[in-house]
């Protein structure tokens, strides 16, 4: 009887242990907090160097001489609020048959937004586990308040702290449709970023084990912009294939933002979004 209660005390780690990955997944973007992630082996960091991602934070947008960052970055939000009402205009203006199109247009908005004019920004503010500032290079920002505070700030009506707070993968259902949302568990990292190309160019928002990021897919690049807990320990921009903490993750799931129309909808009429 002994034996056979160590036996199914075996069995049950062994279960617990292959449920590890999707559970660590819903249990939310927890920015690393106790977790240990294990260097990637030399061959995954080297790997693949012609798919290296755009670069985002490797120069940031000028900021005019005795402005300050808040300053800079209120410029910024002002701009994309400017495009997002005229933009807004003609969708309340187009009749049914039309709206696709000005839906179109707000994709490519989106994207220009994020990676053009509020992403930059951010690059080089320091993380922390706790971290909520506001305003870029001031303060520390956690990685779910990243992503939530630059929805917001793009003109997305979420909660910016109960976003936040949610799990990685309550992140992305609460902003995305199931059917651009797609999951992936113990899938080699190129094997990964070749189905992200699969998937199309755009933006994307990506759960891992423990962190939540932005991934940018253009012209056969990608890259994941995120607040990373690892060293730097800073906003960075990092080639999808070489970063250390996609490398590392065993679950991964992707939103695709920029492609869901009905998103695009609440963006472009200012709908509230309800955190899931």
């Amino acid at each position: 009887m002994r034996r056979n209660g160590l036996n199914l005390y075996a069995l049950g780690v062994a279960i617990v242990v292959a449920l590890a990955p999707p559970m660590a997944a819903m249990l939310g973007s927890r920015c690393g907090r106790g977790t240990s992630i294990p260097v990637p082996p030399p061959g995954a960091a080297t790997a693949a160097r012609s798919t290296a991602g755009a670069p985002i934070c490797r120069a940031g947008p000028p900021i005019t001489p005795g402005a300050t960052p808040d300053a800079s970055y209120a410029a910024a939000k002002r701009s994309v609020a400017g495009q997002l009402e005229r933009l807004s205009r003609e969708y309340r203006r187009a009749g049914p048959m039309h709206r696709g199109r000005v839906v179109h247009r707000a994709r490519r908005l989106l994207e220009r937004a994020l990676r053009r004019h509020l992403m930059p920004h951010w690059c080089g503010t320091p993380w922390a586990f706790h971290g909520t500032s506001q305003i870029p290079r001031q303060g520390r920002i956690a990685c779910g308040y990243f992503v939530s505070t630059l929805l917001r700030d793009a003109g997305l009506r979420v909660g910016r702290v109960a976003l936040a707070r949610r799990p990685a993968e309550a992140i992305i259902k609460s902003l995305v449709s199931d059917q651009y949302i797609r999951r992936f568990s113990d899938v080699p990292v190129r094997r990964f970023v070749k189905h992200l190309h699969a998937m199309g160019p755009g933006l994307y928002i990506v759960g891992l084990d423990n962190h939540v990021g932005f991934l940018v897919v253009d012209r056969g690049r990608s890259a994941f912009v995120h607040s990373t807990y690892l060293e730097p320990s800073r906003v960075t921009s990092e080639a999808a294939v070489t970063s250390p903490a996609l490398v590392a993750s065993r679950y991964r799931v992707v939103g695709k933002i920029s492609a869901d129309p009905d998103l695009l909808r609440k963006w472009l009429t200012r709908e509230r979004i309800p955190t899931r």
